[in-house]
This record gives C-alpha cells, structure tokens and sequence, in this order.
C-alpha cells in the first residue's frame, strides 16, 4: 500500500503531526463517590484526547481544591447520596461560580432537573454510556466557551446587611458574617457603603488602609468589565477581598458605581456581604433590597417593650 508520509520529508512529518488539533475540556475536576463513576470517566477522557481528569474522592473535596483546579469545568458524582438537590446545594458555597458543574446522579425526576438548572448545575442521569457522556460533555464545554447555557446563571448570593440607624453594630455584624465565611474556605467579599468616614478597617484588623478614590480619572459604569472591577478590592485574607470606595461624588451615585461593580464580581465569588448601615446618608430603598439580594438582614436597636398588666 502507497503510504504518502514515507514520501514527505521529515520536516512535513512533523507539521502534519502538528497540524492534529484535539478540541475538548482541558482536562476537568472530578469529585467522586464510587470507582465506578470514576474509571468510566478516566475511560472517556483518555478516549477522546483529553487531558486527564484530577479526581478526588467527596470527603477531600474542599474549596481549595477547586480554586487550584485550572480546567473550567467540574465534575460532581452523588450517586450514593440520598438527596441530589440538598447536597449540591451543599457543595454550591465550595464552588467557583465562574466554573461549569455537572451533576452525576441516580434521581430520575423533572423536579430535581429543573432545581439544578435553576441553581446554574448542569445534571446528567446515571447509568450513562461514554458515547452519550462525552457529547454532554461536549455541549457543555462549548456552553462554557460562548458563555451561554445553564451556566451563565451561576452568581455569587448576596447578603445585605442593613442597620436601622447609625451605632447598633450593623459594620460589625457585615465584618463578622465575611471573617467567617472565609475562615470556613468560601470566597467572599465584603462591601462597605458607607462612603464617609468608614471604620471597617479597623474592624477588619487592617493598617493604612484608603478606600479607592472615585474622580475624574474613574472609569464610567458603562466602560467597567471585570478585570478594572477586580483593581478596586483590597485583599484581606486567602478567601476574602474588601471593596470599600469614596469620594465627592453625592451617595446615590457612590452607591449605582458599587453596584455595577458588584454586578461584575459576582461572577467570580461566592458570596458578597454589603454593609447598608444606618448611618449612611442615602435612603435605602425595600424594591431595590428584594430584587437584587438572596438574603436582607436587618439590624435594630434592642428596647424593652412595655405591655399593660391585665387587671385583677
């Protein structure tokens, strides 16, 4: 039989190699529970030229294995769970939101598909064939690429922290829920709006600390994207970043440019904690507090209430 590569000299050889182009995940995060899910997920990658998958069994899963995980895409098997929706929700906080999740689960029901495409998960059912797995695979790598599917709805949950009045520890309470979140390994920001005369700094532990300025040299809100957003937080610890702005502008203002840049954080973090406390000047609005945030705490000020004794 003719054989043309015999013919070409070495070096078209070695273009022709070259000129192979494997598309596909580059590799992923795999967190499995049984060998099974494991070696038929090893199988497939090996057998479609895909970087190997970095597994890990479900009890060594925390967040620092998936912040090192380079491949956009995350592989979570719960075959053995007794409840899919309540441990992924459980594993959502470890997450990275900017990540593509994939489901491996045994549930066969409507309600537990439509749950997790609403939490931004992606779900598959088990037992699966490789053919079958790696065009779901496929579709979702290519999902993740164009920034579309079910993952585009994956954001940080937003807790607002909202005082009363001014003095009752509602800058406290923001600094204390952040610290500990990230101390239990979930990415989080904190947000200080107030403008004027902050103290989370010195709630925070931190010196020489300045809030970003906002001037005339500031980038309009609708030039922001997401890497000028990233230079306004200031680093607190492995897990937590402090977006604290000021400036001359009037607090409605200050306040629409911190949104905007939450806007764009929230798809890089778990979860942002905002500090409304009861000192600021602008008038925090109930609409605004419902459509945007997943959870609204609201800090008041202890009193005793007084009720009349009945009469004997």
């Amino acid at each position: 039989m003719f054989d043309i590569t015999k013919k070409l000299p070495e070096g078209n050889k070695k273009s022709a190699s070259k000129s192979k182009v494997v598309s596909g995940p580059t590799g992923c995060a795999l967190v499995y529970q049984t060998d099974e899910c494991k070696s038929l997920v090893e199988e497939l990658f090996e057998f479609e030229g895909w970087d190997a998958p970095n597994g890990v069994k479900q009890e060594k899963a925390d967040s620092d294995f998936f912040a090192k995980q380079e491949s956009n895409l995350i592989l979570l098997e719960l075959n053995n769970s007794d409840s899919v929706v309540s441990d992924a929700q459980a594993f959502a906080a470890k997450l990275p939101t900017h990540k593509g999740v994939i489901i491996i689960g045994k549930e066969d029901a409507i309600s537990t598909l439509r749950t997790l495409k609403e939490m931004g998960f992606y779900y598959i059912f088990w037992p699966i064939n490789k053919y079958e797995f790696a065009e779901f695979v496929m579709h979702v790598h290519l999902d993740l690429k164009s920034h579309t599917g079910v993952s585009k709805e994956r954001r940080a949950k937003r807790v607002a922290v909202v005082g009363t009045k001014g003095g009752i520890g509602t800058s406290f309470i923001a600094a204390e829920l952040s610290t500990k979140m990230s101390g239990q390994g979930v990415d989080t920001i904190l947000v200080d709006h107030q403008y004027h005369d902050s103290n989370i700094d010195v709630l925070l532990g931190l010196t020489d600390h300045t809030s970003r300025t906002l001037d005339e040299l500031s980038v309009p809100i609708h030039e922001l994207d997401f890497e000028g957003a990233q230079n306004y937080l200031t680093p607190i610890n492995k897990d937590l970043r402090l977006l604290s702005i000021n400036g001359d502008s009037d607090q409605d203002e200050l306040l629409s440019y911190n949104q905007a840049l939450c806007d764009l954080l929230s798809r890089n973090t778990n979860f942002i904690v905002e500090d409304f406390s009861g000192s600021v000047d602008f008038h925090v609005d109930g609409d605004m507090l419902i459509r945007h945030y997943d959870v609204v705490a609201i800090v008041v000020e202890p009193s005793i209430a007084q009720f009349a004794m009945p009469k004997r």
